[in-house]
């Protein structure tokens, strides 16, 4: 069992890749220590800094925290790859901004 339920966007959100903003995927759940995002492929383990600009919510403003992968799905020709991961560094004001975006989501498990 979880220790916080997943939340999961009823729209999409994007994400982007702090390295390469060409490298965007979409947010499939997200908790106040993690995130499923799917079309950013990484290995385990490895470390990103990523940005979120909900621009869907209005006050929200963009922030960003680095984040250690812990799996990865493979892309398949009817999905597009996923990966989990565990925030690891977040600013108390980015951190705020995430709850902010938890707290709007409707879907819930």
């Amino acid at each position: 069992m979880r220790e916080t339920p997943r939340k999961y966007p009823v729209f999409n959100i994007a994400i982007f890749d702090v390295d390469d903003p060409t490298n965007e995927g979409c947010i499939q759940d997200i908790t106040d220590r993690g995130i499923q995002i799917s079309g950013i492929s990484i290995k385990p383990q490895q470390k990103k800094t990523f940005m979120i600009q909900a621009d869907q919510f209005d006050n929200v403003r963009p922030f960003s925290f680095d984040a250690e992968c812990k799996w990865c799905r493979p892309a398949t020709d009817d999905e597009p790859c996923a990966c989990g991961f565990e925030i690891i560094t977040i600013s108390d004001h980015d951190r705020e901004e995430l709850l902010k975006i938890i707290e709007m989501l409707s879907l819930s498990d």
